[in-house]
C-alpha cells in the first residue's frame, strides 16, 4: 500500500501504537543523538493528526445531537399545534352561541389559518413560521387563550409551548446548517477540518 493511500485513522494507529510503549520511547532517548530526534518528529506527525481528528469527531457529535434534538423539537411543535386544532375543532362543535362559535373560529384561524399544513413544512419553515407568529399574536389574543381552560391547562399554555419548541427548532436547524458547511469544502470552517498539512507531515 503507497503511504499516501493511507487513512488518517490508521496513520494514528501506527504512530500511537509506537508512542504508547514506553519501553519504545525509552529505547529512543538512550540512542542519542539520533533517538531523541526522531522521537520529537514522531510526535510531531501524531499529535497535530489527533488534534484535527477530535476535532472533527466533536463536530460530528456535535452535528448527530443537533439532528437528534431537532427530530425531538419538532415532534413537540407538530404534537402542540395538533392538540390547539383539535381542541378548537372541539369547542367549535361543542358551542351553542354563535357569537361564541365566531370567537372559536377567529382565533383558530388567527392561530392556524393553513390547518394542519402548520406541521407538514420543513424544519426550517416550522421554526421560521412559529418565530413569525409569536411576534404577531399580541397580549389581548393570549390573554383571550389563557382564558380557555382545556383539562389541567390552558390553550395559552399549549400556544407558548408550540411557539418555545417552533422557536427552538428555527435555532437548532440554523445551527445544523452552520455545523454542516464545516464539513464542506467551501466551508467557513473548512480549514479547521482540513487534513492535508498535518497528513504531510505524517508522510
Amino acid at each position: 500500500m503507497k503511504l499516501s493511500a493511507l487513512t488518517v485513522n490508521l496513520m494514528i494507529n501506527l504512530t500511537g501504537t509506537w508512542l504508547e510503549k514506553q519501553e519504545f520511547i525509552d529505547l529512543l532517548l538512550a540512542s542519542e543523538p539520533l533517538g531523541p530526534w526522531l522521537l520529537g518528529k514522531l510526535r510531531g506527525a501524531h499529535e497535530p493528526l489527533v488534534e484535527i481528528d477530535n476535532r472533527r469527531n466533536q463536530a460530528h457529535a456535535r452535528l448527530r445531537a443537533l439532528i437528534a434534538r431537532g427530530t425531538e423539537l419538532d415532534a413537540l411543535h407538530d404534537r402542540k399545534a395538533r392538540s390547539i386544532h383539535y381542541h378548537f375543532i372541539a369547542l367549535i362543535d361543542g358551542a351553542d352561541d354563535e357569537q361564541e362559535i365566531e370567537r372559536y373560529r377567529a382565533l383558530h384561524a388567527r392561530l392556524l389559518p393553513r390547518g394542519l399544513r402548520a406541521i407538514r413544512m420543513s424544519y426550517m419553515e416550522e421554526g421560521g413560521a412559529a418565530r413569525a407568529l409569536d411576534e404577531t399574536i399580541g397580549d389581548e389574543v393570549r390573554a383571550e387563550l389563557d382564558a380557555i381552560a382545556v383539562g389541567d391547562t390552558s390553550l395559552g399554555e399549549l400556544f407558548e409551548a408550540w411557539m418555545t419548541a417552533g422557536k427552538e427548532l428555527s435555532r437548532v436547524t440554523s445551527a445544523r446548517a452552520e455545523l454542516r458547511k464545516a464539513f464542506a469544502r467551501d466551508g467557513s470552517e473548512s480549514a479547521e477540518l482540513d487534513m492535508r498539512s498535518p497528513r504531510s507531515a505524517w508522510l
